[in-house]
């Protein structure tokens, strides 16, 4: 045992040097900016002394930190993955409350909320359902909280729509697989319900993805175009079942005002005016 603490030991000194400005105190070697030991004295069995080097006070500040930004930045990798393979529709990924133009309202505030709240709502299997017209910020909102919800929590989410999903149970070999992940993610996502016009085959697909975590108290948030009497009297029959179980699951908002769609084009011609056009005009 002694020899292998003697070969740690002498190890030690090739691993920490002794760099310009160190120094012997007590027989012991200093650093010679933060004037504390980079060396240690030890008794060992048969009372035979060993001296290691030792990181000073320093060194191990400069190792933490190093350590510590390390783990950010496999935090922040750990992050944009989980959005990446999450988050299906690309013009969703850079949806932030930091990014909202309308802070302060009662919507954006409310998912705030939500968020901060998320682990009760999990919880109690709360989730949501934002309606109203076209371009009025329900994906917006909805990709804010995914977002928000990957980044705080590290816990994965999928944001996708009724297209996508039935993509993808055409196209996989093993359906079930891919029902289960739908069923037991943390937070499931589904954009513009309501767009689909499909086979009862496809529908009844739809409808055991969403009874499923209905029954397995997993939370579910929706964005809808159609109106909330529309939701619960569709005018397609076939999807009243998964509608029902929608409003069953979902506390609902309807996101109206001002498309934000038509705002923002309103600015960007006004900026690309004012670049264009000379004062006379």
């Amino acid at each position: 045992m002694n020899e292998l603490l003697q070969q740690i030991a002498e190890r030690s000194i090739k691993s920490i040097p002794m760099n310009e400005g160190d120094y012997v105190k007590d027989g012991l070697l200093y650093c010679g900016k933060c004037n504390t030991p980079k060396q240690g004295k030890f008794v060992v069995s048969g009372g035979k002394i060993i001296m290691p080097r030792i990181l000073c006070d320093c060194e191990t500040a400069k190792r933490d930190r190093e350590e510590a930004e390390a783990k950010r930045q496999k935090q922040l990798q750990y992050i944009e993955d989980l959005r990446k393979t999450g988050i299906q529709d690309s013009k969703l990924l850079s949806c932030s409350f930091d990014c909202d133009n309308n802070p302060q309202s009662k919507h954006s505030q409310a998912f705030r909320q939500y968020c901060d709240k998320w682990e009760e709502m999990s919880r109690k299997n709360i989730g949501l359902i934002f309606f109203g017209g076209v371009g009025t910020g329900k994906s917006f909102y909805s990709g804010c909280i995914a977002n928000e919800i990957i980044k705080r929590y590290l816990m994965p989410v999928i944001v996708t729509s009724i297209p996508r999903i039935l993509n993808q149970l055409f196209s996989t070999k093993n359906k079930n697989e891919y029902i289960k992940e739908l069923v037991n993610i943390p937070l499931l996502v589904i954009d513009d319900l309501g767009a689909e016009r499909e086979t009862d085959y496809a529908l009844e697909q739809v409808y055991t993805v969403i009874d499923e975590r209905y029954k397995a108290e997993k939370p579910l948030i929706v964005t809808t175009n159609l109106s909330y009497d529309e939701l619960k009297n569709p005018a397609d029959i076939r999807l009243k079942r998964i509608y029902d179980r929608v409003i069953e699951m979902c506390v609902p908002f309807n996101i109206s005002g001002v498309s934000r769609r038509e705002q923002k084009a309103k600015e960007k011609a006004q900026n690309v005016k004012a670049l264009l056009l000379d004062d006379k005009f």
